[in-house]
């Protein structure tokens, strides 16, 4: 028996129905989320979409501390403002992968 047919993660023993409402019950969020307007607004644009993830306030951060200037930026502890923006930033990253990781947390169980 192939390996595929050995590991499915298919629940055989749930009637159609009750797999169907499941599953609809998974994707109802995401379709709505996708029909949120500030959201499609954001993701319209790239400057939409930089300013979503915060983006721009880094392009912003660099270019007022001359980053480009400096030989080895990564040696270079983060001020304040820096600090308070990599906060921002990490919180907007683990927000979004929340996000993804509940999208893709589907169950496999046969129950």
């Amino acid at each position: 028996m192939p390996f595929a047919e050995r590991h499915s993660h298919r629940a055989t023993r749930i009637d159609a129905a009750t797999r169907l409402t499941k599953l609809t019950g998974f994707i109802e969020p995401v379709k709505n989320q996708w029909k949120n307007e500030p959201l499609k607004q954001a993701l319209g644009s790239y400057n939409g979409f930089c300013e979503l993830l915060g983006l721009d306030k880094v392009q912003k951060y660099l270019t007022q501390r001359r980053v480009h200037e400096i030989a080895d930026w990564g040696s270079t502890d983060l001020d304040a403002e820096g600090l308070a923006l990599q906060a921002e930033l990490e919180q907007r990253q683990s927000v979004c992968l929340l996000a993804l990781l509940t999208l893709y947390r589907l169950p496999t169980n046969t129950t």
